[in-house]
């Protein structure tokens, strides 16, 4: 019974926890949330065992700052309390929730950080690759008469038609990027398997070509690059950007312009082209919406309850297809605006920048996915939903994690 209690207090529940945490992409988005409450509740236990007496260091200020990204949004409530205001802080309490969760983690005794975001590492990048053969397989066996070309609106249709996978493809697509910089950073550190984890980007990023979500392909080509830039010789950079460009080109070039979004992109008429399918068009309509909202509403904002029918409101005076859509504002510094004024755009910048610095002084893959999601923020609103913020206030409070954790090991040495 004393081993079993020492096995536990050794960090046994930790790598439980961190372990299902990474089998997020094989889940639903209802079991997303029973995954998240199984790894805080793992956390939580083994505070309890393995608290430690020491004082929290100022690293731990971090944490705080981070849950500010939930705190600002309560300004929502100066008006008085919605209901369905209520009910949208619920779903974003994550931005509380892992700041709390993590810091528990960062007092704990004989904790090896870095062994357990390994852990979460491995399980994510083959629950992604689980995840995408399994999409290939739904893809080959749907039909729908709405879509009778085999383009990005049937493959994404294909996985939010499917009873148990249903997700946004934008949400699937920071799914694939994540796992594909996870396994380019072990290429790049000369991992063995090297083969394997190729074939394996290769095919996530198959999947992230046929649901063609632009910003996350544009994403990934500028994050890729600079983490090049970061890991790579001189040498070694131009050969490897001269190939990330030629495939890039030649993707573009090759696929058939009714099958491939991105040439879309080509096209001056585009921008005002008022079809069903013209995503474009409809990121204009609502990030102008948005803009215009926020020139009226500079300092309060519009309020969480308010954001999103007011943006749509605003493009259903133009764009009259897919009615059953709310349209929200297509680009979270905007969003955050509507939500709580120039107090929530100040906070949302704050935040990543000072995450930015530390995990650029840190941690590498982790600067370089929170790079990822700044520029997904453009044109998504990736907080908006369960799937978007889970993963996203996991891995921003991973950073100071990291940080405190390897400056604890640093004293210790130091120490000796």
């Amino acid at each position: 019974m004393k081993n079993s209690f020492n096995v536990l207090k050794e960090g046994l529940l930790l790598k439980i926890a961190f372990f299902s945490f990474g089998l997020i992409p094989l889940t639903s988005e209802r079991l997303e949330v029973f995954v998240s409450i199984l790894f805080c509740g793992l956390v939580l236990v083994s505070s309890l065992l393995n608290i430690k007496s020491n004082k929290p260091t100022k690293s731990n200020s971090f944490f705080v700052i981070n849950s500010l990204l939930f705190f600002v949004l309560l300004t929502t409530f100066f008006d008085g309390i919605d209901a369905f205001a209520t009910k949208k802080l619920e779903q974003m309490v994550s931005l509380l929730l892992f700041p709390i969760i993590l810091f528990f983690v960062s007092i704990q005794n004989k904790v090896k950080v870095k062994e357990l975001f390994e852990i979460w590492k491995k399980v994510f990048f083959i629950s992604t690759v689980s995840f995408t053969l399994i999409s290939f397989y739904i893809i080959s066996q749907y039909s729908n008469p709405r879509y009778p070309n085999l383009d990005s609106n049937f493959f994404q249709n294909a996985i939010l038609d499917a009873p148990y996978f249903a997700r946004h493809p934008g949400y699937i697509s920071i799914f694939l990027n994540i796992a594909i910089l996870i396994g380019l950073s072990w290429i790049l550190k000369r991992r063995k398997g090297i083969v394997l984890i190729s074939c394996s980007i290769l095919v996530l990023l198959l999947l992230l070509l046929m649901l063609s979500v632009k910003i996350a392909v544009i994403s990934l080509i500028v994050s890729t690059t600079i983490y090049l830039f970061l890991t790579l010789s001189k040498k070694q950079l131009y050969i490897s950007t001269l190939v990330l460009f030629t495939g890039v080109v030649f993707i573009c070039i090759v696929a058939p312009n009714k099958y491939n979004r991105f040439s879309k992109l080509l096209d001056k008429d585009v921008l005002n082209e008022n079809t069903q399918y013209n995503s474009v068009l409809v990121h204009k309509l609502t990030i102008l919406c948005a803009a215009d909202l926020f020139k009226e509403n500079f300092l309060t904002g519009v309020g969480v309850e308010n954001a999103k029918t007011n943006v749509d409101t605003c493009v259903r005076q133009y764009y009259t297809y897919n009615p059953e859509v709310i349209y929200n504002s297509h680009n979270q510094y905007l969003g955050y605006t509507l939500y709580s004024g120039v107090f929530g755009l100040g906070t949302l910048v704050g935040v990543l920048l000072i995450s930015l610095y530390k995990s650029y002084r840190g941690e590498k893959l982790l600067f370089i996915i929170l790079l990822l999601y700044c520029i997904t923020f453009l044109t998504e609103n990736v907080l908006e939903r369960q799937s978007g913020i889970v993963l996203f206030a996991f891995l921003l409070n991973m950073i100071p994690l990291l940080h405190i954790n390897s400056n604890n090991i640093g004293n210790r040495i130091e120490s000796k």
